[in-house]
């Protein structure tokens, strides 16, 4: 045992390192299947968007930020959500977001809205764990 005020040996210096670099490949600072699955749900049935409790400071992709403001846009204005409107109130910016065709693939890999709450739980995780490292967000997506 080690006296206190003594230096780390390099044994325990490296155990130190290895457990560190443990813990950071276990914080999650992004859910990319988490985010399209949230969006998908909601484009499948806009009701879910006031069931909702992430925001969209909560998605890490840039991306999905710019989806997540059209349906945020047609709720404060009490309409019906689904894939037409979110792309009318996209525009132009349906090119930046990956097109139609992106938007329909969210929503068909949605199986069930049933864990739409687990989804956004993911998301939150990774959103705290990204404020507690200050990193913010993405403008691509993942490989």
């Amino acid at each position: 045992m080690r006296e206190e005020g003594s230096v780390m040996t390099c044994v325990e210096t490296i155990d130190t390192l290895k457990k560190i670099k443990e813990k950071n490949q276990v914080m999650k600072i992004e859910h990319f299947t988490s985010e399209a699955m949230v969006l998908g749900s909601v484009i499948l049935d806009g009701s879910l968007f006031d069931t909702l409790c992430v925001k969209e400071k909560h998605f890490y992709y840039e991306a999905h930020k710019k989806i997540y403001q059209p349906m945020k846009r047609a709720a404060e204005k009490d309409e019906f959500i689904d894939l037409v409107v979110v792309t009318i109130y996209l525009g132009e910016a349906i090119k930046e977001v990956g097109g139609t065709i992106y938007l329909l693939k969210m929503a068909e890999s949605v199986a069930s809205t049933a864990i739409l709450k687990l989804h956004e739980r993911l998301m939150l995780e990774a959103y705290r764990n990204r404020e507690t490292i200050g990193h913010s967000h993405i403008d691509t997506f993942p490989d």
